[in-house]
C-alpha cells in the first residue's frame, strides 16, 4: 500500500511544483502584456496632448498672419497694379512696421497677377529685375480659403531658413489679381517647441506642410526639402485651414522604458517565487496584486492632474485671446469714434440730412460695431463690469438666434418673457455669457436633441435669496438626463465636471454662479434623473431710473470752455476737435503726454480730454494725476477701450469714457467734470 501511495504523493507534489511555476509565469506574461498596452495608450494620449498644445500655438500665430493679410487686402481694396506701385512707399512702410511688430514674419511681399513684385517690406523700391515666385515653390493645391504653403527655403545671403504662406488677391470680377506672400521664420515655432520640450521625454516636435515637408522642428537642424516619415508613436493635428500639420512623436525605447522597468520588477518577483513552494507563489501573487492597485491609483491621480492642466491651458488661451482682442478693439474703437463723431457733425452741420435714412443706418451700424467689440471683450474676460438696466422683453428675443445656434439644430428652443417682468440691473455681456453657458450645458445633457425652454418672470414676494428685495427669475429648463443626487452639491464648484476628458472644463456653471452673486442675486438648481434639469437665476429687479437716464436724448448744450484735447490718432483728434468746437469750445490739441504737459505749463484750460494710451513719458492717467496736484481746479476726462486702464483710472477717481463714446456722452462727461470741480472748489 505504501508503495502505491508514494508514487501518488510524488505525482501530486510534482503537479504542485508545476502549478507553482506555471501560475506565476502566466501571471507575469499577462501583466507584462497589459502594461505594454497601457504604456502604448498613455504615450498616445500624452503625445496627443502635446500636439494639441502645438496646434493651439500654431493656430494663434497663423490666425495673426491671417489678420495681417486680411488687413492688407482691405488696404489694397481693388487697386490696380499701377495704383499699388504709386503707393509703394506708403505700403513699404506699412509692411515694414508689421514685420517689426510681429517677429514671426520675416518679410511681406505683394505680387501682381503675372508674378512681378509690386511692394516688399525688405526692399524699396522693388527692383524690376526681382525674380518672380516659382509656382513649384508651393507644392499641393491651395486650401478652400485660398492659402498656399511652401516647403522650407534658405536666404542665399544670410542662410536664414524660412517658409512662405500666400493668399490670393481677387479682383471685383472674380479673376486673380495677384498674391500676398508672408515669409515666416521657423525659429518662432522652434523656440516655442524648445521651451515646451522636456529632455527626459525625448519628444520630437515638427511643423509640416500638407505634402509632408518639414518647415520647423525640435530637436534637429532644418534643411530645405526635408520630408517627415510617419512615426509609429506620434500624434498629428491639422492647423486650422492653413494646409499645415503639427506632430509630436517619441522613440519606441522611450515610450516603453517605464514598461521595461516595471517588467524587471515583476520578473524579480515572479521568477524566484516560481522555484519556491505554493505558499511563496501565493505571497508573490498577493504582492503583485497590491502593486497593480497602486498603479491604478497613480493612473487615476495622473488623469485628475491632466484634467486640471487642461483647465489651466483653457484659462491661458482665454488670457491670450483677451490680449489679442484688446489690441484689435483699441484700433476698432478709434475707427468707430471717427465714424460716430463725423456722422454726428454731418447731422448737425446739414439739418436737411439729420433725419435721413442713410444717416440713421450709419448710427445703427455704429451701435452694432460697438456691441460686437464689447461682446468680444466680455467673452475674453477683458470687458469691465458695466451694470445696466436690461429689459428682458427686448433682450431675450434679441439673443434668441445666438442661443439657438449654440443649442444646435436638434434642440427645440423656446423663449418666453412674462409681460409684467421688471427690468433687471446686470452687466448685459455677462448675462449673455451666462445664458450661453447654460444652453451649452443643456445641449450636452440632451445629447444635442431635445427641448429647451427659457422663461423670465417676476419673482413672488419673499421668493429669492433676500426676502426684502425684488427679483426677476430667469430659468433655463432642459429635457436631458438630469444630475445625480451625489453631484447636486458640486455642480457649481470650479473645475467640477461630469463630462468626458477633453469635452468640458467645469467652469461654465461657476461663471453663472459668480455672475448671479456678483449682481446681487442667486441661483437655484432643480433636477430629476432621467427627466431634466432647471436652473433658475435670481436677478435683482431695477427701479427703472437708470433706464430712463440711458434712454434720454441728452440735452444739447454749449460748453463755452477752453479744452486741451490729447489724442495721438489724428483722425480721432480731428473728429473730436470739430465736435467740441460745435459745442462752443476753444480746442487746443496735443499728440502726446509730454506735449500736453508742456501746454499745461504755458496756458490755462477749463478741462482736459485725453486718451489713456498716448505716446510720451506720461500716459493719460499719469497726466491727470500730475494735473490734479498742480491745478486741482482743472478736471480731466479720460477715454479708453481697455478694462485694465479703466479700473486704474476709476480707482484714482478720474472720469472715464468707454470708447467708442457718442457725442452726447462726451458733452455730458465734460459738463459733469467741470460742474463737479467747480462745486468742489466753492
Amino acid at each position: 500500500m505504501l508503495a502505491r501511495f508514494l508514487p501518488s504523493s510524488l505525482a501530486w507534489l510534482r503537479l504542485g511544483v508545476l502549478l507553482a511555476v506555471a501560475l506565476p509565469l502566466s501571471l507575469f506574461s499577462a501583466v507584462s502584456w497589459l502594461e505594454h498596452q497601457a504604456a502604448e495608450r498613455n504615450a498616445t494620449a500624452r503625445l496627443d496632448d502635446v500636439a494639441r498644445v502645438m496646434q493651439e500655438q500654431a493656430e494663434r500665430v497663423l490666425d495673426t498672419n491671417s489678420m495681417v493679410i486680411d488687413q492688407l487686402l482691405r488696404v489694397l481694396g481693388e487697386s490696380s497694379d499701377a495704383r499699388i506701385r504709386l503707393r509703394e512707399a506708403e505700403l513699404h512702410d506699412l509692411l515694414s512696421a508689421i514685420c517689426e511688430r510681429l517677429p514671426q514674419i520675416r518679410a511681406i511681399t505683394i505680387f501682381a497677377a503675372d508674378g512681378r513684385a509690386l511692394v516688399s517690406s525688405r526692399e524699396f523700391p522693388v527692383s524690376p529685375a526681382a525674380p518672380a515666385p516659382d509656382p513649384d515653390d508651393y507644392r499641393g493645391a491651395p486650401t478652400a480659403a485660398g492659402w498656399s504653403v511652401s516647403p522650407l527655403a534658405r536666404d542665399p545671403a544670410t542662410r536664414e531658413p524660412f517658409f512662405r504662406i500666400s493668399q490670393q488677391r481677387v479682383s471685383a470680377s472674380g479673376s486673380q489679381a495677384g498674391t500676398i506672400e508672408l515669409a515666416i521664420r521657423p525659429s518662432y515655432f522652434t523656440d516655442y517647441y524648445r521651451r515646451l520640450a522636456k529632455p527626459q521625454d525625448e519628444i520630437a516636435f515638427r511643423l509640416l506642410t500638407g505634402e509632408g515637408y518639414v518647415v520647423a522642428r525640435w530637436p534637429g537642424t532644418l534643411e530645405p526639402g526635408l520630408r517627415a516619415d510617419k512615426e509609429r508613436y506620434g500624434a498629428y493635428r491639422s492647423v486650422g485651414g492653413y494646409a499645415l500639420f503639427v506632430s509630436a512623436s517619441q522613440p519606441p525605447e522611450v515610450v516603453f522604458e517605464p514598461w521595461r522597468q516595471q517588467t524587471l520588477v515583476l520578473a524579480a518577483i515572479a521568477f524566484p517565487s516560481a522555484a519556491a513552494l505554493l505558499y511563496a507563489s501565493l505571497l508573490a501573487l498577493r504582492r503583485t496584486r497590491r502593486a497593480m492597485e497602486i498603479t491604478r491609483e497613480l493612473q487615476e491621480e495622473s488623469a485628475q492632474r491632466l484634467r486640471a492642466e487642461e483647465a489651466l491651458r483653457h484659462s491661458q488661451k482665454m488670457e491670450a485671446l483677451g490680449e489679442l482682442t484688446g489690441g484689435v478693439a483699441h484700433d476698432f474703437n478709434n475707427l468707430m469714434m471717427v465714424v460716430s463723431n463725423n456722422a454726428y457733425l454731418i447731422g448737425s452741420t446739414y439739418p436737411q440730412v439729420k433725419d435721413s435714412q442713410q444717416l440713421a443706418s450709419i448710427f445703427r451700424a455704429i451701435e452694432s460695431g460697438t456691441r460686437l467689440t464689447r461682446q468680444l471683450l466680455a467673452f475674453a474676460r477683458r470687458q469691465p463690469l458695466h451694470p445696466d438696466v436690461v429689459e428682458l422683453q427686448r433682450a431675450l428675443p434679441g439673443m434668441a438666434e445666438l442661443l439657438k445656434s449654440t443649442a444646435g439644430g436638434g434642440v427645440v428652443v423656446g423663449v418666453h418673457v412674462a409681460p409684467d417682468t421688471p427690468a433687471v440691473c446686470v452687466d448685459p455681456a455677462e448675462l449673455e455669457m451666462a445664458l450661453i453657458n447654460l444652453v451649452a450645458n443643456a445641449r450636452d445633457a440632451m445629447n444635442r436633441s431635445g427641448e429647451l425652454e427659457i422663461l423670465a418672470r417676476a419673482a413672488e414676494p419673499g421668493e429669492g435669496p433676500d426676502p426684502t428685495k425684488r427679483y426677476v427669475i430667469l430659468s433655463v429648463s432642459d429635457s436631458g438626463h438630469g444630475i445625480s443626487p451625489e453631484n447636486m452639491g458640486r455642480v457649481f464648484d470650479p473645475f467640477f465636471t461630469t463630462k468626458p476628458v477633453g469635452t468640458g472644463t467645469g467652469l461654465g456653471l461657476s461663471q453663472v454662479y459668480g455672475f448671479c452673486h456678483q449682481a446681487g442675486g442667486g441661483v437655484q438648481l432643480e433636477s430629476d434623473v432621467g427627466v431634466g434639469t432647471t436652473i433658475s437665476l435670481f436677478l435683482p429687479a431695477s427701479d427703472g431710473r437708470a433706464l430712463q437716464k440711458r434712454n434720454g436724448k441728452g440735452a444739447q448744450q454749449r460748453l463755452d470752455a477752453r479744452v486741451l484735447l490729447v489724442e495721438d490718432n489724428a483722425e480721432v483728434s480731428a473728429a473730436l476737435g470739430s465736435l467740441l468746437k460745435g459745442l462752443g469750445c476753444t480746442v487746443i490739441t496735443a499728440a502726446s503726454g509730454d506735449e500736453a504737459e508742456s501746454l499745461l505749463a504755458r496756458e490755462s484750460f477749463d478741462v482736459v480730454l485725453s486718451d489713456i494710451v498716448i505716446p510720451g513719458r506720461l500716459d493719460g492717467i499719469a497726466l491727470a494725476l500730475a494735473l490734479r496736484k498742480r491745478e486741482p481746479r482743472v478736471p480731466t476726462v479720460l477715454m479708453t477701450g481697455y478694462a485694465r486702464e479703466t479700473q486704474r483710472a476709476q480707482a484714482a477717481g478720474i472720469y472715464v469714457l468707454q470708447k467708442p463714446c457718442s457725442p452726447d456722452e462726451v458733452a455730458r462727461a465734460l459738463a459733469n467734470a467741470m460742474g463737479t470741480t467747480a462745486a468742489a472748489g466753492t
